[in-house]
């Protein structure tokens, strides 16, 4: 993210930006409006670029979810629905 992102960014910034372009491929997002508007300073326009909700042209529910997700991190600082799907869930167990 250091090659497309030119200006320091808070940690649910990057967490966001990251968790896109680990769906999308990092290369994907060189030269979008996302990135032009972040490195311009522009958060509030940068959140709302979050949008990739669609496949094939059409609306998916995961993609959706995970994108409304990312927004509410990257705006509002908010991770509680980060951990709502079982699979970022961690169950330690300990050996008796």
């Amino acid at each position: 993210m250091r090659s497309l992102v030119t200006v320091p960014l808070a940690q649910n910034q990057f967490d966001a930006l990251v968790d896109l372009a680990y769906q999308v491929g990092r290369g994907q997002l060189s030269g979008t409006k996302l990135i032009e508007n972040i490195n311009n300073k522009d958060f509030d326009k940068a959140a709302n670029q979050f949008d990739f909700r669609k496949s094939g042209g059409k609306v998916v529910k995961g993609l959706q979810y995970r994108s409304n997700r990312r927004y509410n991190t990257f705006r509002n600082n908010d991770y509680r629905y980060w951990y709502k799907s079982r699979r970022y869930q961690v169950t330690v167990t300990r050996d008796k």
